[in-house]
């Protein structure tokens, strides 16, 4: 008998070791963190506690064992309760392990990144200040880059035949001379790339010693025979000189934003159900990356990813109404509107985000549980130094996914900084070809944001080709490693 009662010890044990994986069920849902030492130790404590349980029971069946009239009964019973109590433990302790290892990386995290909060991804049109001679940024030119130049060459230069004959043509000639005719220079500030066609950057028009500027958003269109042509463009204006009459669809009226931008930056869940049961005339923007609205949205909500907004696609939004924004858990959301209030245009976000809302019961088509979707492993698993240090050594190519101003200050050696999540689509490719074809990979994150941005730079460099192994969201480690 004792010998049957050691099987299922055993058969305990191996079913706690075979259950114990991480669980998913621990914030954030994406994390899948290595706790291999500490299972270890777990095991042990089991092992003893199960021999000193099952020893007891034993020494009190053995005396009644024999006149127990449902022995088969009672042995199914105990192994059912072993199963159970394994599966159960393994479960508990799992979800033990992970929230402790979680709250463990959210505290160095937290240390680690103290004193960096003032680091922004840095954006060209939100660098237009009052200088009159920024920069191009340094983007390979393209045909229709060249195109917006010569364009404004032409203006600048008094060929406005020229000029008109490729615009969008949305008044009379006469009316679109008397936009431009005084126009002595006209300076080009920050071409962007958003899409495959449409382009923002910011212009100067300058009429002799007088001067208006304007940020831009132009959609560009090739015909048959490879013209290109403006589709449309619009204007919001930055700063007016003593120019009288301003070219095009220039929005200036910002008496919306003035008589609202005292109201908090968000909207709590109730609130907005009570803002869509008024109203059907909404605008709902969602920021987040393609990945995430592919999969749901709100319906009828418009999608321009953050970076796009950032980029010049904000100057397309309308000023004469609210912008709802929808991002995951309300971090983007935020920086959206704090961004989009800095534009004179008036902004709210969904309080706690997509999750949060579709738990509340609110409205939506799809999917919201992103890794539900995308449950690969590579998607979850966090990386050791050690892991991280051996796929080096096996020429792994590391990808920083921290932005900008983080990895300049320090990064792994050899790393690639790719900021997807600040990165605009019309850079995508170009982005991610920093990466040579063929190669496996592995992200670095160092907070919530740049370790979600991580897997989304996975999932692109996937689809090019690559293997991605997943992240490693301890930098620290390595920078002060031997």
């Amino acid at each position: 008998m004792f010998k049957t009662i050691k099987r299922v010890l055993i058969l305990a044990v191996i079913i706690f070791a075979a259950s114990t994986k991480p669980s998913l069920a621990i914030p954030p849902p994406d994390f899948l963190f290595s706790a291999a030492s500490q299972l270890i130790q777990a095991f042990s404590l089991l092992v003893g506690f199960f021999s000193l349980v099952i020893g007891t029971l034993y020494q009190t069946f053995k005396a009644h064992y024999e006149i127990f009239p449902y022995k088969k009964i009672l042995w199914a019973v105990a192994i059912v309760v072993v199963i159970a109590s394994s599966l159960g433990g393994a479960y508990l302790y799992d979800t033990y392990v992970q929230n402790s290892l979680y709250q463990n990386w959210l505290k160095e995290s937290l240390q680690y990144n103290k004193g960096t909060n003032e680091l922004k991804q840095e954006d060209n049109l939100d660098k237009l200040k009052d200088s009159r001679n920024f920069p191009i940024s340094d983007d390979v030119v393209d045909k229709n880059t060249e195109f917006i130049k010569t364009y404004y060459s032409n203006i600048a230069k008094g060929k406005l035949n020229e000029a008109y004959q490729v615009s969008a043509k949305t008044v009379p000639f006469g009316i679109y001379k008397t936009w431009y005719q005084d126009v002595t220079d006209a300076k080009l500030e920050a071409i962007q790339k958003i899409d495959f066609q449409t382009y923002s950057f910011g212009v100067t028009l300058i009429e002799h010693t007088t001067s208006t500027r304007f940020a831009v958003l132009m959609r560009l269109a090739t015909d048959g025979q490879g013209v290109i042509r403006i589709q449309s463009a619009q204007t919001r204006l930055l700063s007016l000189g003593t120019i009288s009459d301003v070219p095009g669809d220039v929005s200036t009226d910002t008496t919306f934003f003035e008589a609202h931008k005292y109201e908090p930056p968000y909207v709590t869940n109730s609130n907005f159900q009570i803002v869509l049961a008024k109203t059907s005339n909404l605008f709902i923007l969602d920021a987040r990356e393609d990945e995430e609205y592919s999969i749901g949205r709100f319906p009828g909500s418009k999608h321009i990813r953050f970076a796009d907004i950032k980029a010049g696609a904000w100057v397309g939004l309308p000023t004469d109404k609210v912008i709802y924004v929808f991002c995951w858990s309300g971090i983007r959301g935020k920086e959206v509107v704090d961004f989009l209030r800095s534009k004179k245009i008036f902004a709210q976000y969904i309080e706690k985000g997509a999750s949060d809302w579709v738990a509340f019961g609110g409205k939506w088509e799809g999917e919201i549980h992103f890794y539900d979707h995308y449950s690969a492993n590579q998607y979850r698993i966090i990386l050791t130094l050690d892991e991280v240090k051996s796929h080096m050594q096996q020429g792994v190519v590391v990808v920083d996914s921290r932005i900008q101003a983080k990895y300049t200050k320090w990064h792994i050696p050899g790393s690639i900084n790719i900021p997807i999540i600040y990165t605009p689509t019309g850079k995508m490719n170009d982005v991610l070809d920093q990466v040579h074809a063929g190669t496996d990979v592995i992200t670095i994150c160092d907070d919530f944001v740049s370790c979600f941005d991580a897997n989304i730079t996975g999932m692109k460099l996937e689809k090019k080709g690559h293997i991605f192994l997943g992240r490693y969201n301890k930098p620290w480690e390595y920078r002060y490693s031997k």
